[in-house]
């Protein structure tokens, strides 16, 4: 849990310069980025070595 605060620390603190996640998402980084990624937990078979959560990108730009 520890590790997790820490990523969604230095997800608020880097977004606004490297745009990681859409802005409008930041606010709710918790629900929309953390529990997103980890509803698939329990659903492949065990033991699971590494994990990888790959996504499109931070959406559209606001300019």
């Amino acid at each position: 849990m520890e590790r997790l605060k820490q990523y969604v620390a230095l997800l608020e603190k880097w977004n606004p310069r490297i745009n990681l996640v859409a802005k409008s998402t930041i606010r709710n980084a918790w629900a929309r980025h953390i529990l997103d990624s980890a509803q698939i937990f329990e659903i492949p078979p065990r033991p699971v070595r590494h994990w990888v959560d790959l996504g499109s990108g931070a959406g559209s730009r606001e300019w």
